[in-house]
């Protein structure tokens, strides 16, 4: 099924400079709470050295001087409601997998559309331009997905061609996977997506349990997964 993924990359943040268009251009961290502690979800784009897991001490450690405002998950849901009911004014079926990471199934769009930069247009017209959506088109989720990733933000890309080529040279962190299992591929000195889908099963399994060889079919193309597990197509 041809796919085309719409990813908001910083999405709590963007959400968070809807109500407080202050925080836009400004570096800003949207901190949450978990064990007694203070997390970073997300920050503004551009920040060297953060990531979302990390402490808020932490983050101060690399960036003093920053904007720190309080996480809220119902509004970011809300907000992404929103959003999937904007797409689904341009396409009958629509998959929310996470927020900020939302598919369009195109399967017949070609009578409403005349090629998919019409699609993209659309897109662009109905959510938000303060998103800077990144879209990728491609036959199944994890190849739009990459798609979208390799993307600058605003910006799309339509996978023709060999999907092996694409995927061959990226780096084995787009795998949704866990952070253990990418430690772990590291450890061994598997970087690129086309080592990892050249190793064999058997050691795969045995290394990386259930895990493995869902890696093993992602690295070498596979369609059939999300960073999440797998949401119905809205109707």
């Amino acid at each position: 099924m041809r796919l085309l993924c719409v990813l908001v990359p910083h999405f709590p943040y963007r959400c968070e400079t809807i109500r407080h268009p202050a925080l836009k251009g400004r570096d800003a961290a949207v901190i949450r709470e978990a064990d007694s502690q203070q997390i970073v979800l997300d920050f503004s784009p551009g920040i060297e050295g953060l990531r979302p897991g990390m402490t808020l001490q932490e983050a101060l450690s690399l960036r003093n001087e920053i904007e720190i405002t309080h996480a809220d998950m119902p509004y970011y849901a809300f907000v992404f409601d929103e959003l999937l009911n904007a797409l689904e004014e341009i396409s009958p079926l629509v998959e929310g997998a996470e927020p900020g990471l939302a598919y369009i199934g195109l399967d017949g769009m070609q009578y409403i559309y005349e090629n998919d930069e019409a699609v993209i247009a659309a897109v662009k017209e109905a959510i938000p331009a303060s998103f800077e959506p990144q879209m990728g088109i491609a036959e199944g989720k994890f190849p739009a997905y990459l798609a979208a990733m390799s993307c600058q933000l605003g910006g799309y890309r339509i996978l023709t061609g060999s999907l092996a080529d694409f995927l061959k040279d990226l780096s084995c962190d787009v795998l949704p996977i866990s952070e253990k299992s990418k430690t772990k591929l590291h450890d061994f000195g598997i970087t690129k997506l086309s080592q990892a889908a050249a190793l064999p099963p058997g050691p795969i399994q045995a290394q990386f349990g259930p895990e493995g060889m869902r890696l093993l079919e992602l690295a070498g193309g596979g369609m059939m997964t999300t960073r999440s597990t797998p949401a119905p197509m809205r109707k």
